[in-house]
């Protein structure tokens, strides 16, 4: 039988993750909700089911197996708490959440409850990512170099600290969670950032548009991470990680590894498409036949990015070293 999945929230990233499911022979979508009735509907023509606007109603009529949650950064809570209380497992996307209380709240019902939950950290199901992992192997990563530097998103709650949390919570996240996944975790943080240019292009934009952070983790490493959102036609979007002498660079999906013992550049491109693989792990421990140990990024390791996150926010308001 199908997994049967309804969506709270249908809008940009809830579109990749219905590209993919579509593509996914046992996950069947069965149910979207969105306040804006239209692109319910729409999702609905598109891949066949039914549309709401109320997702209580949505939870109440639909013989679901699973909910994807699909929604901005500071739309959380009620949502992860309804489906909790329906003993649904769910998947929900990075970050999740900008309330830290409210997500460690989340995650003791999780935890609670015994639920299947998954986090779209994608970037942890890159196959070149599981490439690098086994080169590295027992090796230590001394030092990393994270980036995420590009434009301004154009929503509106994007460019406001109180509905996004800040680029280095919703964007550079991916970055954390990634440095997180190869060097475990990260012992304390000290953060400072800047506004000098969108404050000036863009209406009612608080948040800061270039920051850095260095980050030490439990096992002695250390990361500096630069992001950016004031660029223009040109960024950059890499995890650089420095072992045995060899620099490794993994950006876009791309991975190059140079130095060390490879007297050669080793260069790989991605061979599948990670938001598929993400979305299969979740289906398939939901169906119970793969275990939930293959989601590589279930709620309860995806707080303690998002602690990470938010920890840099604190450093760069108080100018204080902030320890985890």
């Amino acid at each position: 039988m199908a997994v049967r999945i309804g969506f709270i929230g249908t809008g940009g990233i809830a579109g990749a993750h219905r590209r993919a499911l579509s593509q996914i022979a046992n996950a069947q979508m069965v149910a979207f909700c969105d306040t804006d009735e239209a692109r319910a509907k729409s999702a609905a023509e598109e891949h066949g089911g039914v549309a709401y606007t109320d997702y209580q109603a949505m939870l109440g009529k639909e013989a679901l197996d699973a909910v994807y949650i699909c929604l901005p950064p500071f739309a959380h809570g009620e949502f992860e708490d309804a489906v909790i209380d329906a003993g649904l497992p769910f998947f929900i996307e990075k970050p999740i959440d900008i309330d830290l209380a409210r997500a460690e709240r989340c995650a003791a019902r999780i935890a609670e409850k015994g639920l299947i939950t998954g986090v779209g950290y994608h970037w942890r199901h890159m196959d070149t990512v599981d490439y690098l992992k086994a080169e590295i192997g027992e090796s230590k990563i001394g030092m990393a170099l994270g980036y995420w530097m590009g434009g301004s998103p154009g929503v509106w709650w994007w460019r406001k600290w109180a509905t996004s949390g800040g680029q280095m919570c919703e964007q550079t996240t991916h970055i954390i969670d990634l440095a997180r996944y190869f060097m475990g975790e990260v012992k304390s943080v000290y953060a400072a950032y800047t506004t000098y240019r969108m404050d000036q292009l863009m209406d009612g934009f608080d948040v800061s548009d270039a920051g850095t952070a260095t980050l030490t983790f439990e096992n002695g490493a250390v990361c500096q991470i630069a992001t950016s959102c004031a660029l223009e036609k040109t960024g950059n979007v890499s995890l650089q990680l420095h072992f045995d002498g060899a620099l490794a660079d993994i950006g876009g999906g791309s991975l190059s590894i140079r130095g060390g013992k490879y007297d050669e550049e080793v260069k790989r491109e991605p061979e599948t498409n990670a938001t598929v693989r993400e979305d299969t792990f979740f289906v398939n421990a939901v169906e119970g036949t793969d275990s939930a140990d293959k989601i590589r990024s279930p709620y309860a390791d995806a707080l303690k990015s998002l602690r990470v996150s938010l920890a840099m926010n604190d450093s760069a308001r108080s100018g204080q070293v902030i320890r985890l």
